[in-house]
């Protein structure tokens, strides 16, 4: 059995020299920075992977409901939207991502599975949302003249002329069927209240179909495909820019690369 040397045993003591321990403090400081991006690689992933969970938990609830109420879609009511009233939109055609209206005490879009549909309600809330507390929002829901959001803009019956039913959304503006639930809500615009939320750090955009699948789509850089920018542009056509969301989505969906030109 081999006997560490000591200073009686008269074989002498040989510690790190100064040249060893930066060698190994160089080594070790190159192995963190070769890990760090793979790790923090793998926990995006992650993120998006349980992301995709929830968005597939939402999809599972809206067909949950639509069986108990012979096929018709959930979605907002047929009242005037609080924010988009200038445009004359409804809660009930235009796509959000709130889930509870405070000042009318009425669920929207994924608000109206959330109470019997759904058996986690954080699956309301992408773990990747860089923006919304789930705590505070889910404190929110139920609350007289306190709205709430999630992190997932639903579509309600944005841009599906022509149904109501979740068997068959209906037709886009663009001529192609509506095949798109909801996807990751990307806002970056600031002036409206609680308006700016980002999910995945605006970088890509999980997309739920109405077949009840989920894909990942990147949001195409300069392009974005699926982002509420923050210019004025996109302020002051909110509802249209809305519709080239659910446009472009629709068009990933039947498997086309090209974005949907913002007419």
């Amino acid at each position: 059995m081999y006997a560490w040397p000591t200073a009686d045993s008269g074989r002498p003591i040989r510690g790190f020299t100064l040249i060893e321990l930066l060698v190994v403090i160089s080594i070790t400081g190159l192995l963190i920075g070769i890990l760090l991006p793979a790790l923090g690689g793998t926990r995006d992933v992650a993120t998006r992977v349980t992301c995709a969970a929830n968005m597939r938990q939402l999809g599972a609830g809206v067909h949950l409901y639509a069986n108990d109420q012979d096929d018709e879609r959930a979605r907002g009511p047929a009242v005037v939207h609080d924010f988009l009233a200038p445009f004359g939109a409804l809660y009930s055609n235009t796509a959000d991502s709130q889930v509870w209206v405070g000042g009318r005490s009425v669920p929207t879009g994924f608000g109206v599975v959330h109470a019997g549909y759904l058996s986690e309600s954080l699956s309301l809330f992408c773990p990747g949302d860089d923006t919304t507390d789930p705590e505070s929002e889910l404190g929110n829901i139920g609350v007289p003249m306190v709205d709430a959001y999630g992190s997932y803009l639903y579509r309600n019956l944005d841009q599906v002329a022509g149904s109501t039913r979740l068997a068959m959304l209906g037709v886009n503006d663009g001529g192609f069927s509506a095949v798109t639930l909801a996807l990751d809500r990307q806002t970056q615009m600031q002036a409206i209240a609680n308006a700016y939320r980002t999910n995945h750090g605006n970088a890509i955009s999980n997309l739920l179909f109405a077949a009840g699948h989920v894909t990942p789509h990147d949001n195409g850089g300069e392009e974005d495909l699926f982002v509420l920018r923050g210019n004025n542009l996109d302020f002051m056509v909110l509802p249209f820019r809305l519709d080239q969301i659910f446009r472009n989505a629709d068009h990933m969906g039947h498997g086309r690369v090209a974005p949907f030109p913002f007419p």
